[in-house]
């Protein structure tokens, strides 16, 4: 059946009023996606611009690239060897290559600052300085230049800079990769053993580090259990002429016996501190052992000897003995050491006696497979990248320095105009 003329022309009407509503409304939005590009368009200028002018460093640098990959594309193309779009893709990479090179000698720069707040003097020669022997010391030990940087800071808040540095950061970062830890863990347990005793200086960091290895090598424990206990027995120790090697093999023998670092460290401090104030029985003792003081017979035996001594005094009773210290934390460790501990306590000390240079050792083996030789090259490229980014950056910080003026003064004029655009 035939649509009526008068029905068709009143549809016809309707239909041609919603298209026109319809194209208002899309002129409408497409007015207002135009206002808000150019308001975008006009933002974007005015970061890369000066007052309505491209920076003369910018517009340098910009017109550097355009002439470098115009050659570039012109001699690929006269070779035959790639195509226009290869040249493009290529230089993209080169730009993404570049951009990852400056944020990485950002993130280094913002590490050394860090460092900077802790020097004196000439600081910006000094951070200069430090920086690249923290960058040449990642490539020899494949240890990140983060992890370092750390280290770095954490030894000059220990020690104060001065020329033996980077050759701590470098003995500690080495003992770290030894030990499974991380430079700082190190630099902290190293830095408690060796102000304890009293030398600071590289030598006695190395045998600290030797001895810090041995002990997580024969006992059971880690670096940074005994960085978080061990300085609360060491001054005491070093106080009463306990040797190092032998403290140490006290840490090998109890640790995993009579409990982790920290129970250890109690358990030994409690030991020592009935040396240091012994109780009328001990000094009785002591004095019947034939020595004036606990300090005196720690110096002439040594910690173990004492004991055993102290125990034969005791007609070989070991609770008599532990009785004497009046402490269930003393009587804890002095149990294993005079007991069934007795023979890995004379070994271990032994073998602490022997350990110089087991950490270097302990160092090379950890780094002799194919993984660490390839994470060494990837390290070592990855602080290449560093290092050209920090030959960049000078020219972004000059730019930055003449634009920020300039950019605070555009702030509220562009802030105004996203506004109106909206």
């Amino acid at each position: 059946m035939e649509m009526p003329l008068v029905d068709f022309w009143t549809e016809f009407q309707e239909a041609a009023e919603d298209a026109e509503k319809e194209r208002q409304k899309a002129e409408k939005q497409n007015a207002h996606r135009r206002k808000k590009r150019m308001a975008r368009e006009k933002t974007m200028k005015a970061t890369v611009s000066i007052g309505g002018v491209i920076h003369p460093s910018l517009q340098r640098t910009l017109s550097r690239v355009h002439k470098s990959v115009g050659s570039l594309v012109s001699k690929y193309k006269a070779l035959g060897a790639i195509t226009l779009t290869g040249a493009v893709a290529g230089a993209a990479a080169l730009g993404a290559v570049t951009a990852k090179s400056v944020g990485q000698a950002i993130e280094l720069q913002k590490e050394m600052s860090n460092v900077a707040t802790l020097l004196d003097g000439d600081v910006h020669k000094r951070v200069g300085e430090l920086q690249k022997d923290v960058l040449d010391l990642s490539d020899t030990t494949s240890v990140f230049t983060s992890d370092l940087t750390n280290g770095l800071y954490e030894t000059i808040s220990a020690f104060g800079d001065n020329e033996e540095t980077i050759k701590r950061v470098g003995i500690a970062a080495k003992a770290a990769k030894a030990g499974n830890a991380t430079t700082i863990e190190s630099i902290r347990l190293l830095s408690a053993v060796t102000k304890g005793y009293g030398d600071t200086s590289a030598a006695a960091m190395e045998k600290a580090a030797d001895m810090s290895f041995q002990i997580v090598k024969l006992g059971q424990t880690t670096f940074p259990d005994l960085a978080a206990s061990m300085g609360r027995v060491v001054p005491m120790a070093a106080a009463m002429h306990i040797k190092l090697e032998e403290l140490s093999g006290a840490y090998a023998t109890l640790t995993g016996v009579t409990g982790g670092a920290a129970e250890v460290s109690t358990q030994l401090r409690a030991v020592i501190q009935g040396f240091v104030k012994p109780s009328k029985e001990m000094a009785a003792a002591i004095k019947q052992s034939g020595y004036k003081s606990g300090q005196a017979m720690l110096q002439t035996l040594g910690l173990h000897k004492s004991l055993l001594l102290l125990k034969k005094g005791c007609r070989g009773n070991a609770l008599a003995l532990t009785s004497l210290f009046g402490s269930v934390e003393s009587g804890t460790a002095i149990l294993a050491l005079v007991g069934a501990q007795s023979y890995n306590m004379a070994a271990k000390t032994k073998a602490m006696f022997e350990a110089s240079g087991i950490a270097e050792k302990a160092y090379a083996a950890q780094m002799d497979n194919f993984a660490a030789k390839w994470a060494k090259i990837v390290n070592i490229a990855r602080n290449f990248m560093t290092k050209i980014g920090i030959k960049i950056l000078p020219l972004l910080e000059r730019m930055a320095d003449k634009a920020l003026p300039h950019v605070i003064n555009l702030s509220e004029k562009l802030v105004k105009d996203l506004d109106s655009a909206g």
